[in-house]
């Protein structure tokens, strides 16, 4: 076999297998989705939005860059960017997306919308692909301004992310049911406060994330996620 034919082979193999590379790790964003698009951040306690990215498809897809885009900025802003190696089928991403405020002068159930841009980018034959997850941001104000005689103002879960102790504020002028739950949703804390504040020891228990619910005797009151770290 001559070298003419023999480099004309090799650069036929090269091709194919390039071809079928770029085919395989294309990315597709109708199989990326977010476990959760609505977040409730309470002004100041709340610096972080926190959920689970997926991908599900047969393929897999290299995404090197996630980012964070926030259509206005005049309230929160975010510098929240990650770089990951690869998604594949089935696997699950958990986000931390830092948030931070830059003014206290907003009304409760202010929303603030935005973008998860998940960018594909792989060497060549791959196309640049960017994919768009829309996410709501509703931001709630402890600090008097907006409207404060709803239930869903009336009690405060902090810090979040938290480390051995969790804080309850509770404004309503009733006792309240403070229930925890880890991610199997099995009840770990069941507890009646009677004082406006209340602290809940979390010392015994992983760094996860947990999920919470505050009820007085007759309605949902508050609930959401706290991160334990």
């Amino acid at each position: 076999m001559t070298m003419k034919k023999v480099i004309l082979i090799s650069l036929t193999i090269l091709s194919v297998l390039s071809t079928a590379r770029g085919q395989l790790q294309q990315a597709d964003c109708n199989n990326l989705s977010v476990d959760n698009d609505t977040f409730y951040l309470i002004y100041p306690q709340d610096t972080i939005a926190n959920g689970y990215l997926y991908y599900m498809d047969s393929t897999w897809a290299s995404y090197p860059l996630i980012k964070l885009i926030l259509t206005d900025t005049s309230i929160i802003t975010s510098n929240y960017v990650t770089s990951i190696t690869w998604l594949g089928y089935g696997d699950t991403l958990p986000l931390y997306m830092y948030i931070h405020f830059q003014t206290a002068s907003f009304p409760n159930n202010t929303i603030v919308n935005g973008f998860l841009r998940v960018y594909d980018c792989d060497f060549p034959p791959d196309t640049v692909v960017n994919c768009y997850l829309p996410l709501t941001f509703i931001l709630q104000n402890t600090t008097g301004i907006g409207n404060l005689n709803s239930n869903e103002n009336l009690v405060y879960v902090f810090p979040n992310p938290s480390n051995n102790i969790l804080n309850i504020q509770n404004n309503s002028a009733q006792q309240v049911q403070f229930t925890l739950y880890n991610y199997l949703g099995e009840k770990i804390i069941d507890k009646t406060l009677t004082e406006k504040t209340s602290t809940i020891n979390l010392s015994a228990y992983s760094n996860d994330i947990y999920f919470y619910r505050v009820n007085n005797d007759k309605h949902l009151m508050t609930s959401g996620k706290i991160i334990k770290q």
